[in-house]
């Protein structure tokens, strides 16, 4: 074994005080960005399932759930960013010190670790991961809390108690994420590096095999959790069956998303992600960095590396949608690579005296400091981003009359009118149908949910679901029509013979083609329309507050209309405002290129007159689209 010894125990004041500022520095920043309405993502399905007892998508997260059973249910603020600050904003924050506490483990000076530990807080993606209810911070600190202790073992292979903690942390973070796998051949590799005599003691393996079961029956949650309900409450994949409790926390449902194919490109999208996540150039400092932590901790530094081969071996062969949310499990790594790699090149610098030594103490690590302080500015817009979810499924429960039928395509609609209907307003009995889900052949489970939840729909039958011509929508509006109202969230146009999806606002009427052979000619294009706040951070647009009702004289105030991707030609979109004294504004035509899937109309502060308004996008060649709006005094 290779590197200094360990260090004596206690650490000097500054450095105490140092971490604790680190830490309450950022949970303040992570506050202040963090939304108080959910927002788009898995958050809405995941509030649900610690509110009302479920068990949330795979793999469950035991872990995750036992610890957000309190925190959703504290009686300030809502329950999204009561969750999200104890389960994402102080845990992003601990990562960050734990960080700092490798660096300086590792001899990093203490500014040039301040500064990585800062790359990985400030970056765009983990700052996204700490705001929004989401399970990735909690993952990283696992990550980080596994090579600190790894390190400490390192440079102590006389104190088991670094050992048992690696795999403890391991443990955990396998009760949490499926992703932590990878740290298994990880931390067996550096333990039997470290002191291979001491890891094949009988007591030592029964010991590291006891913590492992220990923390395993934490999963014991997810069937004990769907047995506990009465089948009413939404249990992803009704585990309480052996079988269905191992296909669910295995993941067994997305391995069809497992394929070589795309893998370059997967390659490429995860390197540009790193270079615009964190700071640009980065890579090219923890490169040197790799090489020091090498040289110093070999049992440490190679299974890092062995960790980040896997985890990029793994998102390079994994095709789903949102598997930019995976990037920043690799962020600690390359923060700890960085600081080492970004002090080791300043040493050298100082040594071959290409540096002055009064340059460096003066300019170097603040020049950084404020580097990524600019960057941390330039990413406040991520407050708002995503947090459309709840305005839109509040304004769709308002627009819906009793008994409607409301079809969703995709996680974007689904989860938010799952919280609607299951957390928020369980009264109305809210009947939401995702289709990709209910026509999935894995999903047996959430058609039965449904036919439970809702008797009185005459749902298709299994052999009707699996049928070649795949006609069960037709099917299912046919036998409740007149009964039930149809409308639908749409990701794509619909595409059901015999009924065209007319646009209101957020959702779509589901009507027969003959009923309206006009008004369904503008929903070829148009996705929904709505009225919302626009804001603009680091050359990004957000948008934000898409409320019905607003005070004159709002800044940015805008008429928002989201349209379908992949079209068929440019459009041509004119914008007209018209108030309630006859006030009458234009704007426009715009071009709207084909890739482009929104555009607005902007109504200025100076022509804001109190009462209603009603905006409307007209599209050469098709139709108009419009929506109402009150201004307030």
């Amino acid at each position: 074994m290779t590197g200094p010894t360990e260090k004596p125990a206690g650490l000097p004041r500054s450095e105490r005080v140092l971490r604790l500022l680190l830490f309450l520095g950022l949970s303040i920043a992570y506050v202040l960005l963090t939304p108080r309405k959910f927002t788009y993502g898995d958050g809405p399905e995941l509030l649900a399932a610690l509110l009302n007892g479920g068990v949330a998508h795979p793999s469950g997260y035991p872990l995750f759930s036992l610890l957000g059973l309190l925190p959703a249910r504290l009686p300030w603020a809502t329950p999204h960013f009561n969750a999200t600050f104890f389960l994402c904003a102080l845990p992003s924050a601990a990562t960050a010190v734990v960080l700092f506490a490798s660096l300086r483990r590792l001899e990093v000076r203490s500014a040039w670790a301040l500064v990585g530990a800062l790359l990985y807080a400030f970056s765009g993606p983990v700052i996204a991961q700490s705001i929004r209810l989401e399970v990735y911070a909690l993952h990283c600190l696992f990550i980080a809390l596994t090579f600190w202790a790894l390190l400490r073992y390192a440079q102590a292979p006389d104190s088991p108690r670094w050992a048992y903690l690696a795999v403890l942390f391991t443990s955990l973070g396998l009760t949490h994420h499926l992703t932590s796998v990878f740290l298994i051949p990880v931390v067996l590799a550096s333990l039997i590096a470290l002191n291979r005599p001491w890891f094949f003691r009988p007591r030592t393996l029964l010991s590291l095999l006891g913590i492992g079961l220990a923390c395993g029956l934490l999963y014991l949650y997810l069937p004990l959790r769907a047995l506990a309900n009465d089948g009413l409450v939404l249990s992803w994949n009704d585990p309480r069956t052996f079988e269905r409790f191992w296909f669910h926390v295995t993941g067994r449902e997305y391995t069809h998303l497992r394929t070589l194919e795309g893998a370059l490109p997967r390659l490429a999208r995860f390197h540009t992600a790193l270079n615009g996540g964190l700071l640009p150039g980065a890579l090219f400092f923890a490169a040197p960095g790799v090489f020091l932590a090498w040289r110093r901790y070999p049992a440490v530094a190679g299974p890092a590396l062995l960790f980040l081969l896997q985890f990029v071996a793994y998102i390079a062969t994994y095709d789903i949608d949102d598997i930019r949310a995976y990037d920043p499990m690799a962020f600690p790594l390359l923060a700890l690579f960085f600081g080492v790699g970004i002090d080791g090149l300043f040493r050298l610098g100082l040594r071959t005296r290409l540096l002055s030594k009064r340059l460096f103490q003066a300019l170097g690590p603040g020049v950084l400091l404020l580097v990524l302080g600019i960057g941390f500015l330039s990413r406040l817009g991520e407050r708002y981003e995503a947090t459309l979810a709840e305005d839109m499924s509040e304004q769709v429960v308002a627009a819906l009359p009793e008994k409607a039928l409301l079809l969703t395509e995709g996680d974007k609609y689904l989860f938010p009118m799952w919280y609607q209907a299951y957390v928020r307003r369980p009264e109305r009995g809210l009947v939401v149908v995702d289709m990709g889900m209910f026509s999935s052949t894995q999903s047996r489970w959430y058609r039965d949910f449904l036919r439970r939840r809702h008797p009185d729909i005459q749902w298709p039958s299994e052999e009707e679901v699996h049928a070649p011509d795949t006609r069960w929508k037709e099917q299912l509006l046919s036998r409740n029509a007149g009964t039930w109202a149809p409308f639908a969230l749409l990701k794509e146009p619909w595409d059901v013979p015999g009924s065209c999806a007319v646009i209101e606002g957020w959702l779509h009427r589901i009507v027969p083609c003959e009923d309206a052979p006009v008004a369904s000619r503008p929903t070829r294009y148009a996705r929904h329309i709505y009225v919302a706040r626009h804001a603009a951070h680091g050359g990004k647009n957000y948008l934000y507050d898409a409320a019905r009702r607003h005070p004159s004289g709002t800044d940015r105030l805008v008429c928002v209309v989201e349209w379908f991707p992949e079209r068929d030609r440019v459009l041509s979109v004119t914008w007209t405002f018209e108030g309630p004294n006859g006030e009458r504004h234009t704007l426009g035509p715009f071009s709207l290129p084909k890739e482009s899937t929104r555009n607005w109309g902007v109504l200025l502060e100076a022509q804001q007159a109190p009462g209603w308004w009603t905006c409307t996008a007209h599209v050469e060649g098709e139709g108009s689209v419009s929506t109402g709006f009150d201004l307030t005094e």
